[in-house]
């Protein structure tokens, strides 16, 4: 096993980590066959010493740590058989080894290693194994203490971080369920005083166990799975088959005091052999959305990126004629007084008062930085749909997701004063025409557009959707959107205005050619102006414009759409 370390060592951490290894190599080899016992302890009292104060442990603990520090440094385990045969092979010395293998264990300098979860319950307290843990290991190596101080968590994310942490080690069989558990406990003791700690822990019956399978389900919901197998929770948990089974009817019973106080649930009630559970949306807002005691309006999505307005930085755009008309008429329509107000209009006719927008045309055109700056200007959020976090290689897990980024709208809208705007970026994947159904596949994409046409159908709120090809848009959807802009490749006075504001240092003749010479877009030009600017602060002394010209064909050439090949034979002249 090879180690290292992130950053070079000082000269005084090098020194510290040498001499420690030098007095973990000495006690190896002085307490060689020799008993461990309490009258040998003042023996080895001057050699175990650097030990004993680097961890400020005794003297029978720095000489048992030495032995575990070795064999984990030489990637061996180490287990009472192996202890005992150091020390002489005297069973008289293992009173002593316990009760100080445990004293390392509440110092979390030792933590127990995960078992077989075959192993027979009778053996596994007698013969129960120990190993180094990580922050110990890194402390020698780096020859620092900091290392062996506790992250400071001040919030429930930070808590969330570092019992994934926990979980992680023991999935990775590197701790055991039951050293799991131990150091959650200790997190929790120390964390009381997070308000939504303080909110879970006002609930009746929470064991530990019980808070460690909340989490799980929250950090899985983090990660944009809403449905956590009972299966999978209960084998996360508990090492021990037997006690695997005992969990898995503790959570099953009705009486289980999580689904009682509703903090989780079935995912689907219907089914009689449910084995999905998921965690409330009550409990969910408490937990992930800063809504404790006071329920403070906040909102945290999971399968959606949030933008709040104050994010956005201030971009003047231009626009063609026709496009600056629509973008200025929906300026102001998203204004609150007047959004109140069509809203409230469209409501007395009988009419759906949800804003649908499509913003389509070329790449480069200014389509989501046109919503940004809308967003911005009225004060609204943005929730921005990921398509990639919607999609999912699973039969039915892409409509499922899809259903849930609405679900997740619907609670930001509850959690904003104002509406906010659900955005979906380059929505080409799932606004393009449907097909016939030849596989899964085009079954899972029809599907996926049918429950999008659903819920557009009956959408309360403000949504807006880009794409770069509105040609290929499917009919149904062409009804759903109230507005749709059309941004076109800027005209010359555009593109001239666009160009002044990009490069205000250039000669205007410098820049009248690259207007006539070059149909540029607005993402086009700004590239071009990051790579200039890449440019003269590499080398200063380059003629400005001259490089300009040439990025400006280097630009043009990337984005070139590729030539196709000629598929088949040629046919002779």
């Amino acid at each position: 096993m090879t180690y290292f370390t992130s950053k070079p060592l000082s000269m005084t951490n090098q020194m510290v980590s040498r001499n420690l290894f030098a007095t973990i190599k000495q006690i190896i080899v002085t307490t060689a066959d020799q008993e461990f016992l309490e009258e040998r302890m003042q023996e080895w009292e001057e050699i175990s010493a650097p030990l004993c104060a680097f961890f400020e442990i005794s003297t029978p603990e720095a000489v048992l740590l030495a032995l575990y520090l070795e064999g984990s440094f030489r990637d061996r385990g180490v287990d009472i058989d192996r202890v005992l045969q150091h020390f002489g092979k005297d069973i008289c010395s293992l009173t002593l080894i316990n009760s100080t293998l445990q004293q390392l264990g509440k110092r979390q300098l030792l933590q127990t290693k995960r078992a077989d979860i075959f192993r027979r319950r009778s053996k596994q307290e007698y013969k129960k194994e120990y190993q180094i843990t990580p922050k110990v290991t890194k402390a020698v190596l780096e020859g620092s203490r900091e290392c062996l101080q506790k992250k400071v968590t001040t919030t429930l994310l930070d808590l969330l971080e570092e019992a994934g942490d926990l979980f992680e080690m023991h999935d990775d069989e590197e701790i055991s369920s039951e050293s799991m558990l131990e150091d959650l406990s200790e997190l929790l003791q120390n964390n009381q005083n997070i308000p939504e700690i303080k909110w879970l822990q006002s609930h009746k019956d929470l064991t530990t166990q019980y808070i460690a399978i909340l989490f799980m389900m929250l950090l899985e919901l983090l990660d944009g799975e809403e449905d956590v197998q009972i299966d999978k929770i209960v084998r996360n948990v508990c090492d021990d088959m037997h006690d695997r089974i005992t969990l898995r009817r503790k959570i099953t019973d009705p009486k289980n005091p999580l689904l009682v106080q509703k903090l989780i649930q079935y995912s689907d009630e219907e089914f009689l052999s449910r084995n999905l559970l998921r965690v409330t949306e009550e409990t969910s807002q408490k937990l992930l959305s800063g809504q404790h005691a006071t329920d403070t309006a906040a909102f945290r999505p999971v399968l959606c990126k949030l933008i709040q307005p104050e994010t956005v930085l201030e971009e003047t755009l231009y626009y063609n004629q026709a496009e600056e008309k629509q973008i200025c008429l929906l300026q102001e329509a998203l204004k609150e007084d007047a959004y109140k107000k069509i809203r409230e209009g469209l409501l007395a006719e009988g009419l759906r008062a949800g804003f649908t927008l499509l913003l389509f045309g070329g790449p480069g055109t200014g389509k989501t930085a046109s919503v940004k700056q809308l967003a911005r200007l009225t004060g609204r959020n943005i929730l921005m749909v990921e398509i990639s976090k919607i999609q999912s290689k699973w039969v039915g897990e892409s409509e499922k997701n899809l259903s849930r980024v609405f679900d997740e709208y619907r609670r930001c809208r509850k959690a904003y004063s104002l509406d906010p705007i659900l955005l979906f970026n380059e929505a080409d994947a799932i606004l393009g025409k449907r097909t016939s159904v030849k596989s899964s596949v085009d079954k899972s994409y029809n599907a996926i557009q049918n429950i999008l046409l659903q819920e557009l159908e009956d959408f309360e709120g403000i949504f807006m959707a880009t794409t770069n090809l509105a040609d290929q848009l499917d009919a149904a959807f062409d009804r759903r959107f109230l507005y749709k802009v059309s941004f076109s490749q800027p005209e010359l006075h555009v593109r001239k205005k666009i160009l002044e504001q990009a490069f205000p240092g250039c000669q205007p003749g410098v820049l009248e050619n690259l207007v006539n010479q070059y149909p540029l877009t607005g993402g086009q030009i700004m590239n071009v102006k990051k790579k200039l600017t890449i440019e003269l602060l590499l080398q200063p002394m380059l003629n400005k414009e001259e490089v300009l010209h040439q990025l400006v064909k280097d630009e043009l050439t990337l984005s070139a759409p590729p030539s196709k090949p000629i598929i088949g034979f040629l046919k002779p002249e």
